[in-house]
């Protein structure tokens, strides 16, 4: 899990194959609410859409170094629900 500082409710899980060549990513929120508020998805969607925006300037700063990346799926904010933990 990658947490931003200040940020406790979200995270990022991160999972890689065996031999590192794939990592998936996925936003995961900490919260005991069973249901989900209107407000909640949301903040959902602004925090999908902060690590979105971070992602690419990851990526982007990879390649000026020289680093190669292959996005193989990519999914927009609010296609899938928040995993909740």
């Amino acid at each position: 899990m990658l947490c931003k500082p200040n940020e406790a409710d979200y995270a990022v899980e991160m999972v890689a194959n065996s031999d590192l060549s794939v990592l998936q990513t996925a936003m995961v929120r900490y919260s005991d609410l069973e249901e989900l508020t209107e407000q909640q998805r949301l903040r959902d969607i602004e925090k999908e859409d902060a690590w979105c925006e971070d992602h690419y300037k990851i990526l982007e700063r990879m390649g000026d170094q020289g680093l190669k990346t292959t996005t193989l799926l990519q999914t927009q904010s609010n296609v899938r629900p928040v995993i909740r933990s």
